[in-house]
C-alpha cells in the first residue's frame, strides 16, 4: 500500500524533471477505501500511516527564540523555589539505570513548573487557555491513549501532559496512569536512558498520532529527554522543528517549553477554536464527537472518517448528521501558497452556471480564521500553508461495490463525459482520476443550497440517455458517477498562458493510476507506441445508432478510426526513422493533457476488475 511520506518543508509541487508530487492521501494498510472528498456509503474510514524521514535528525539552532515564548524571569525564579523542582532535576541528571527511573521525577518536575506557570498567567492570557486547570504530567508508559478515531495504534507514550480534571485520571494496580484519551493529550514526553538513543523520532511519531486524532490541534509541542539533556519538538503542517540538545541546567529553556504550552509565540497556533470536542455527558473520558463551525453554521455530532498527514496538506474529513438531509461531509486541508488553485474555488467555478452533473457539490468553502481578521496559517519562511474548509453534501459508493460489469462500465462512461464537460465547458482539469476519487451509485443531496444551483445548460448526454435513445427530463437526469476531490485540479484557461503552462507542467496524481507520460514527466519516446496500436473496434449497428442519436454523426466520425489513424490520432510519418521520432518527442515540453486523465480512468478500471468480488 502507498504511504504518504512526511516532509519538513511546505513545498509540494515539482516540475517535470523532478520526482512525482506526492498525492494528498494514501490508503492505510488494511484499509479498503479512501476518499479525500466524500466517504463511500460503506462507512469505512482511512488513516494515513506515519513514516519517519531524515527530518527527524535535523535541529534548528534558533529554535528557542523562533519557536518558543520565553518564560518571564520572575516565574522561573518562583518555580525554582518549589520543593519538587531542584531535587527532581538532580535525580534526572544523576540517573544511570533504566529509563523507567526517569518517569516519576520528570513528571513531578514538569507538573510543578506547569502549575507555577499557570498560576502566574495574567487574566487576559489565562482566558485563552482551554481549561480552568493547569496541565499535569502523568506517567502513562504501560498503556495506550484511548479513542484514536480510526483503528488503534500501539503507541505508549512515556509521559502525557493533560489538563487536570476534578477526580483525576485512572491508575492501574501499580499506580501508573492509564486511559487518557487522545483528545485530552496536550503534550507528550519521551524519556530515554543515559546510553539509549535519542527519543525525538519517537516523540515525533506520537505528535503525528495526536494531531491526527485532534483536528483542533494544528500545532503541538513534545519533549525528548535523557539524563544528559532534553530536546523540544514542535510539530505543525509545515513539518517538524527540533531544538538542539539542551542541558538541564538551562532551566529557562525548559520553562519556555512549559510556558509555550499556554502562550505560544506568534504564528504557532496550538488550537483551531472553530473545532471543539465533546464527550458524552454520561461517559467522561469516552470517545468524543466534534463540533465544527463552517459558513456561519455549527455542525454538531461530527465523526472523523479520514485522517491525513499532519505534516503535509493535513486533509481531515468529518461526517456530521443533518436532520432531514444527507450528512454534511466537512473537509479541511492546508493549502500551500505554491499551489495556485483552491478546491473550494474550483467547485464554485464548476457549478457557477448550474449544477455540473456527476461532480460533487459544496455548500460552502473558505479559509479558516483564528480571529475576525486573520486566517489560520503557518509558514516556514518560504511557503505559507493556510487552513481551508469546505462542506460537501453528495455521497457515493466505492467502485469495488459494483453489482455488475455493466454498472461499472456505465459509471466509467459517465465519468469520462463529466470529465470532458468539466474541461471543455468550465476549463477545469482534474489531474487525479483514481479509484479514490471516482465513486458510483451516487446519493444526490436535496439541500436547498444545491437545489438552488439549477441545471447546467450544456449538460452532456449521459449513458442512461444514450441507451434510452432520447434526452431525459432535466429534473430526472442523473449521472451514474460521483467525481470528487479537486485538490490537484487546475484551470486550463486562466487568462494567462504562462501561468497555465507552468501549472500544467507539474506532475501530480496518485502514482498507481497516473498516465505513463505523467509518470515519466515527458511524452512517450518509444516509436513503437506511435505506430503499433490496434485500431479502435467498430461499434455494433445498434450501439452506433444510439451513439449517433445522442452525440451526432460528426462526433462519431471524429473518433472513428479511418485510414492512417489510431484511436483518432495520427502517428508520425512512416518516412521518419525511429530515432527521429524519439528526438521529436524529446523536444515537446511536458504538460498535463486531457487524455492523461482518461488514461487514469483506464488504470482505475483495470485496478477495480482485479479487486472486485464477483
Amino acid at each position: 500500500m502507498a504511504v504518504v511520506i512526511a516532509s519538513s518543508h511546505c513545498h509540494s509541487t515539482m516540475p517535470s524533471n523532478e520526482p512525482l508530487r506526492t498525492p494528498s492521501r494514501a490508503q492505510a494498510q488494511g484499509a479498503t477505501v479512501a476518499s479525500s472528498g466524500v466517504l463511500s456509503e460503506t462507512q469505512e474510514s482511512i488513516v494515513v500511516q506515519y513514516n519517519p524521514t531524515a527530518q527527524d535528525d535535523t535541529v534548528d539552532e534558533t529554535f528557542f527564540t523562533q519557536h518558543l515564548t520565553g518564560c518571564p524571569q520572575e516565574v522561573i525564579e518562583k518555580a525554582m523555589k518549589l520543593k519538587d523542582v531542584r531535587p527532581n532535576l538532580n535525580t534526572i541528571m544523576r540517573a544511570k539505570g533504566k529509563e523507567q527511573e526517569l518517569y516519576g521525577p520528570i513528571a513531578d518536575l514538569l507538573t510543578a513548573i506547569s502549575g507555577q506557570v499557570f498560576e502566574s498567567l495574567p487574566t487576559n492570557l489565562k482566558a485563552r487557555v482551554p481549561s480552568s486547570k493547569p496541565i499535569v504530567f502523568l506517567d502513562h508508559h504501560t498503556s495506550r491513549p484511548t479513542h484514536f478515531p480510526i483503528d488503534s495504534p500501539d503507541d505508549k507514550p512515556d509521559i502525557i501532559g493533560a489538563f487536570a480534571i476534578d477526580h483525576g485520571f485512572e491508575d492501574d494496580s501499580r499506580g501508573i496512569t492509564k486511559g487518557i484519551p487522545y483528545h485530552r493529550v496536550e503534550t507528550i514526553v519521551e524519556a530515554k536512558a543515559i546510553y539509549g538513543k535519542d527519543g525525538k523520532a519517537q516523540a515525533a511519531r506520537y505528535a503525528y498520532r495526536v494531531q491526527q486524532a485532534r483536528p483542533d490541534r494544528p500545532g503541538f509541542y513534545c519533549l525528548s529527554v535523557k539524563p544528559q539533556h532534553f530536546q523540544v519538538v514542535y510539530s505543525s503542517p509545515c513539518g517538524l522543528e527540533v531544538s538542539e540538545h539542551t542541558s538541564w541546567e538551562e532551566v529557562d529553556k525548559l520553562c519556555a517549553y512549559i510556558y509555550s504550552l499556554y502562550v505560544p509565540p506568534a504564528g504557532h497556533f496550538l488550537y483551531d477554536r472553530t473545532i471543539t470536542w465533546k464527550e458524552s455527558r454520561h461517559n467522561e473520558l469516552g470517545a468524543p464527537t466534534w463540533t465544527v463551525k463552517a459558513g456561519g453554521k455549527v455542525y454538531k455530532g461530527a465523526e472523523l472518517i479520514f485522517l491525513g498527514n499532519p505534516w503535509r496538506r493535513r486533509t481531515m474529513i468529518f461526517r456530521a448528521p443533518v436532520p432531514g438531509h444527507t450528512p454534511a461531509i466537512i473537509k479541511e486541508y492546508y493549502h500551500s501558497s505554491d499551489r495556485r488553485y483552491k478546491e473550494d474555488k474550483l467547485l464554485q467555478h464548476a457549478h457557477a452556471e448550474g449544477s455540473m452533473p456527476g461532480l460533487v457539490r459544496s455548500v460552502w468553502g473558505d479559509a479558516v480564521k483564528y480571529d475576525r481578521d486573520h486566517e489560520l496559517a503557518f509558514t516556514d519562511g518560504k511557503t505559507t500553508k493556510t487552513k481551508r474548509r469546505l462542506v460537501l453534501v453528495d455521497m457515493g459508493y466505492k467502485l469495488e461495490c459494483a453489482k455488475s460489469i455493466n454498472d461499472l462500465l456505465m459509471t466509467a462512461y459517465d465519468v469520462l463525459e463529466v470529465h470532458r464537460t468539466l474541461v471543455r465547458e468550465r476549463s477545469i482539469l482534474h489531474r487525479d482520476m483514481s479509484l479514490f476519487n471516482i465513486l458510483m451509485y451516487p446519493k444526490w443531496s436535496s439541500w436547498p443550497e444545491v437545489q438552488a444551483l439549477g441545471h447546467y445548460k450544456d449538460h452532456p448526454a449521459l449513458i442512461d440517455e444514450v441507451l434510452a435513445g432520447k434526452p431525459t427530463d432535466p429534473d430526472k437526469r442523473m449521472a451514474r458517477c460521483l467525481l470528487i476531490d479537486l485538490d490537484n485540479g487546475a484551470m486550463v484557461d486562466d487568462g494567462d498562458p504562462d501561468v497555465t503552462r507552468d501549472e500544467l507542467g507539474f506532475r501530480t496524481g496518485t502514482p498507481m493510476y497516473i498516465a505513463r507520460a505523467v509518470a515519466a514527466g515527458r511524452v512517450p519516446r518509444d516509436p513503437w507506441m506511435s505506430t503499433k496500436f490496434w485500431k479502435m473496434p467498430l461499434l455494433s449497428a445498434e450501439a452506433r445508432a444510439l451513439y449517433v442519436a445522442a452525440h451526432g454523426e460528426e462526433r462519431y466520425n471524429r473518433y472513428n478510426d479511418g485510414e492512417g489513424t489510431y484511436h483518432g490520432g495520427v502517428p508520425p510519418s512512416t518516412e521518419l526513422r525511429p530515432e527521429d521520432i524519439s528526438n521529436l518527442a524529446k523536444s515537446v515540453p511536458f504538460y498535463h493533457r486531457w487524455e492523461y486523465d482518461a488514461e487514469s480512468v483506464f488504470w482505475t478500471l483495470y485496478s477495480v476488475l482485479l479487486r472486485v468480488i464477483p
